[in-house]
């Protein structure tokens, strides 16, 4: 099983964070116990800069846009996601995010607040597959979101339907994120992340949109 510490870095310069608030709340984290106090369970770095940079370089300057994150957590990740959005010159673009707890709703629109993001996100509070679908129809068209990050529930059957439910809002050229794709289940229990996306393989395989693993 990989262990998270290996994987978020907190040696490394907070300089390079793009938003001064998530870097102000790094630099109070200097190990994972003390980052989920702050920043919650999240991707913490390198994560934030790979998502940051996906978006810089695959979606076009100053054109409106709407970016889908299940699982907003305390929020953090969802502030790096609307800061590439600010820095591409998409004030007119959002990100929707869906939060199943309320703590960590609450949590989320304080971070963003603080962050001055706050008018770039809509959150969407409930269970996943109570609103998701009915949200997606709000706010998108048939094939118009390009960038995705699937991060609520990670058992296998959720991580399915949530893909399922917004591949029809997927552009050709997507991007599509999944978090904890690692082999995290031992056999007979749920395969989680890793199960679906093995499960789906030939599935979708020939598809033009692309997926990013973390």
């Amino acid at each position: 099983m990989r262990d998270p510490r290996f994987f978020r870095m907190f040696d490394y310069s907070r300089g390079l964070l793009p938003n001064s608030e998530i870097a102000r709340l790094e630099a109070l984290s200097p190990d994972l116990a003390t980052a989920r106090t702050h920043t919650g369970a999240t991707l913490g770095w390198p994560g934030w800069s790979l998502l940051y940079s996906l978006v810089l370089c695959h979606h076009p300057r100053n054109e409106p846009s709407v970016i889908i994150e299940t699982g907003s957590n305390f929020g953090a990740t969802t502030a790096i996601l609307a800061q590439a959005l600010f820095d591409l010159g998409c004030g007119d673009s959002r990100v929707v995010t869906f939060e199943i707890d309320e703590e960590c709703a609450e949590r989320a629109r304080s971070l963003w607040t603080r962050a001055g993001v706050a008018d770039m996100i809509h959150l969407v509070t409930g269970d996943v597959r109570e609103v998701f679908e009915d949200s997606l129809r709000q706010f998108l068209d048939e094939r118009q979101c390009r960038f995705a990050l699937l991060d609520a529930s990670h058992l296998e059957a959720d991580v399915k339907y949530e893909f399922e439910t917004i591949r029809p809002f997927l552009a050709d050229d997507a991007v599509v994120v999944f978090d904890n794709t690692y082999q995290i289940a031992e056999i007979g229990e749920d395969q989680r992340v890793n199960g679906f996306l093995r499960s789906s393989r030939d599935q979708f395989e020939g598809e033009s949109r692309q997926f990013a693993l973390l």
